[in-house]
C-alpha cells in the first residue's frame, strides 16, 4: 500500500507518502491541492467482501446523562427492598437472581443497580420485608373498629402442623401461625391457641371467632364464650356450602353421572387418544378444550368436568369414527359418549 502511495497515486497528499520519497520527488506543502487527471480504479458496490457485516444499533447521544448512570445507597437500598416483596409476594425461589438471563436484564435496566445474591434475600431482605409487612398489618388492625378471628389447621409441605390465624377488619390478613409439635389439637390446645393471639391484639376487640365446624372446635367455642361474654364463635359458611355439596354429590343419581364423566376424562388422558381429540376439536371449535378430571373435595372442578364434555360433545362423538379409538375403545365408554340421557 505505501509502495502505490508513494510511486503511483499522484494525487495522495504529502503526509500519507514516505518522508523519503516525499524530499526525492521535491513535493512541497502544496502538492496535496494539486488535481491529478487520473481517474481512480474502484471496486462495484456488488463486489463480493470478505468483511463482517456489523449492525449499529442507534442510540441517543444528545445527552451525557445517557452514558452515566449513578444510584445512591439509599436508592439501591429502596429497588432491593421493592424488588424482594415482589419476589417474595409472586413466591419466586430466589434462584432467580441468580439466572444469567435476569442478571443480563437488570444491567441493561439499570448497569448501577447491584442484583441481590440468594443469601441476601433469604436473610437481611426478607426480614425486612416481613418487618414492613408486619408493621402495615398491625397499623391496619388497630385502625378497625371490630374484628373477627379465623383459624383453621393445616399441614406444610414438611407435613408438619400448623394452626393458622387470620384476622378480618373486615378485610382477611393472615396474622400468625403456630406450630403444635407433639401437641395434639385438643379442644383446650385449640382454645388457648387462639385467645391468645386475641389478647396480644386486644380481646375487646373481637366480636366473633370464626372455625370449621369439627367437634373438636365445637368443643373449643364453649371454652372461648365461657372466658369472653362478648364474642361469639361460629361455623365457616364456605366450609358449611363446601360439606352441603359434598353431601349432594353422594346421592346416587349424580354420584353415577359423576363416575361416567370422570371414566370418559381418564380414556382420553392417554397421549394418543388425547392428541387425537385435540386435532378434532381445532377442526370443529378452532381451539382445543382441556377435559377436567374432578379433584377430591374441590367440588368445583367436578361442574369444570361436566362442563368440558359438554363443550367437546361433537368432537367426542366423531373420534368414534377413527377405526384405532373405535377398535380399543372400552364399550361403556362409546356408550356413555353417545348416550343423550348423559
Amino acid at each position: 500500500m505505501q509502495t502505490h502511495l508513494d510511486k503511483e497515486c499522484l494525487g495522495a497528499p504529502d503526509n500519507a507518502k514516505s518522508k523519503q520519497n516525499v524530499n526525492s520527488q521535491g513535493f512541497n506543502s502544496n502538492a496535496q491541492n494539486i488535481t491529478p487527471n487520473i481517474t481512480p480504479n474502484t471496486a462495484p458496490s456488488n463486489a463480493p467482501t470478505n468483511r463482517p457485516v456489523k449492525r449499529i444499533k442507534k442510540t441517543k447521544t444528545s445527552n451525557i446523562g445517557n452514558f452515566v448512570d449513578r444510584m445512591g445507597e439509599e436508592e439501591q437500598e429502596d429497588l432491593e427492598f421493592r424488588l424482594a416483596l415482589a419476589l417474595f409476594s409472586a413466591g419466586v425461589p430466589f434462584a432467580f437472581v441468580d439466572n444469567p438471563h435476569v442478571i443480563q436484564f437488570f444491567q441493561y435496566l439499570r448497569p448501577s443497580f447491584k442484583l441481590p445474591n440468594r443469601k441476601k434475600l433469604s436473610n437481611d431482605l426478607l426480614d425486612d420485608v416481613y418487618d414492613e409487612v408486619k408493621t402495615q398489618a398491625d397499623e391496619e388492625i388497630l385502625k378497625s373498629k371490630t374484628l373477627t378471628m379465623v383459624s383453621d389447621g393445616w399441614s406444610n409441605i414438611n407435613r408438619e402442623s400448623v394452626q393458622n390465624f387470620v384476622v378480618c377488619t373486615p378485610k382477611p390478613i393472615f396474622y400468625n401461625a403456630t406450630f403444635s409439635g407433639k401437641e395434639s389439637h385438643t379442644a383446650e390446645w385449640v382454645a388457648n391457641q387462639i385467645t391468645q393471639q386475641m389478647e396480644v391484639i386486644g380481646v375487646q376487640n373481637f366480636s366473633a371467632v370464626i372455625t370449621d365446624t369439627a367437634s373438636v372446635m365445637k368443643a373449643a367455642w364453649r371454652r372461648i364464650e365461657e372466658k369472653y361474654s362478648n364474642v361469639v364463635c361460629l361455623g365457616c359458611n364456605s366450609h358449611i356450602i363446601n360439606l352441603l355439596v359434598g353431601d349432594v354429590l353422594k346421592i346416587n343419581e349424580i354420584k353415577t353421572v359423576i363416575d361416567n364423566a370422570k371414566m370418559i376424562v381418564n380414556y382420553f388422558k392417554s397421549h394418543v387418544q388425547a392428541a387425537k381429540l385435540k386435532h378434532i376439536q381445532i377442526e370443529n371449535y378452532s381451539k382445543e378444550i382441556a377435559l377436567v378430571l374432578p379433584a377430591l373435595t374441590r367440588w368445583g372442578t367436578h361442574l369444570d368436568c361436566l362442563q368440558s364434555l359438554q363443550k367437546s360433545k361433537i368432537a367426542l362423538e366423531q373420534i368414534l369414527m377413527d377405526p384405532e379409538i373405535r377398535q380399543k375403545m372400552n364399550g361403556t365408554v362409546r356408550n356413555y359418549v353417545l348416550s343423550d340421557g348423559f
